[in-house]
């Protein structure tokens, strides 16, 4: 019976460790802010298209979002706007999920 336990953690731990990690992105200008409110809630995208978000392990992020319930994400928001207006570059903290990133701060440099 241990056997069957261990062998099921071993595959979750495989299955979520590889696909979903927290990163830090490189400093770089948001190029494009978008805004989706199709949904139960709405997503806030910020681009950089030219590089990428330059997070290790998550090279082909070009784009990262947060939901708008997420805690904080308002003020990501109006800091992510700042950031744009003025040319300031910034750092997103998050989750990678490959081509993608669910983030949950930003640092102004």
């Amino acid at each position: 019976m241990k056997s069957v336990y261990r062998t099921a953690l071993l595959i979750w731990v495989a299955l979520f460790s590889v696909e979903s990690y927290a990163v830090d992105t490189a400093f770089r200008n948001i190029e494009k802010v978008s805004v989706d409110g199709t949904g139960a809630d709405a997503v806030y995208y910020f681009y950089n298209q030219t590089e990428g978000w330059g997070a290790n392990g998550c090279a082909s992020a070009f784009s990262v979002y947060i939901l708008e319930n997420s805690p904080g994400a308002k003020s990501i928001l109006s800091l992510a706007l700042t950031a744009k207006s003025t040319g300031i570059r910034v750092s997103f903290k998050g989750t990678c999920g490959g081509d993608y990133m669910d983030v949950n701060h930003i640092t102004l440099e």
